[in-house]
């Protein structure tokens, strides 16, 4: 049985994830549902994920790694750097955000929030001249033509685990951990 659970981070769309909490709000109420045993595995961005797993959980697999880099999204640009002064971009990313001003002070940051599907949606509707996503989860979702630009890692570096989907089980389920073992990619 597959059971989605939305978490803070999924609901609260209409505040900047770096004034609402840490990393945790993809990942706690899905840690609270594995240590209950509600469920057995959980999905996860490893991103998403703390730099220590909470007591009793560990991560039984990571699956085959897409490329890290940060995707660029535009209707009329080719790149970052054929944007205009004072372009407006879109990101929900406070690291995106500084990295992109710190090669690009000129530019116009704008808040954007949502799956991957709805930011695309409010990027389309509005007038904005460009966006920033995970180049990784365009491609897993089969949007990969919206990419005009993989951002090069002297632009922007990848958050750690970018790119990667790991699974989460109790550390005292073997019968779990033995499953997701099936599906790590060294």
């Amino acid at each position: 049985d597959i059971k989605i659970i939305h978490t803070t981070g999924d609901q609260v769309l209409d505040v900047a994830l770096s004034k609402i909490g840490d990393k945790g709000l993809f990942t706690r109420q899905i840690e609270s549902e594995l240590l209950a045993a509600s469920i057995d595995l959980a999905v996860h961005s490893l991103k998403d994920l703390q730099t220590e797993q909470p007591h009793g959980l560990t991560i039984a697999a990571v699956c085959e790694r897409e490329q890290p880099n940060d995707a660029f999204i535009s209707d009329k640009f080719a790149s970052v750097d054929a944007l205009p002064q004072g372009a407006k971009v879109a990101t929900g990313s406070l690291r995106r955000r500084s990295q992109l001003l710190n090669y690009r002070p000129d530019l116009q940051i704008d808040e954007i929030r949502g799956n991957v599907p709805t930011r695309i949606r409010k990027f389309e509707e509005s007038d904005l001249d460009a966006m920033i996503l995970a180049f990784a989860g365009l491609e897993r979702l089969g949007l990969g033509s919206h990419v005009r630009e993989k951002i090069p890692f002297d632009v922007m570096l990848p958050a750690v685990g970018q790119g990667a989907v790991a699974i989460e089980t109790r550390s005292d389920d073997p019968d779990s951990i033995s499953i997701a073992a099936e599906i790590n990619h060294r």
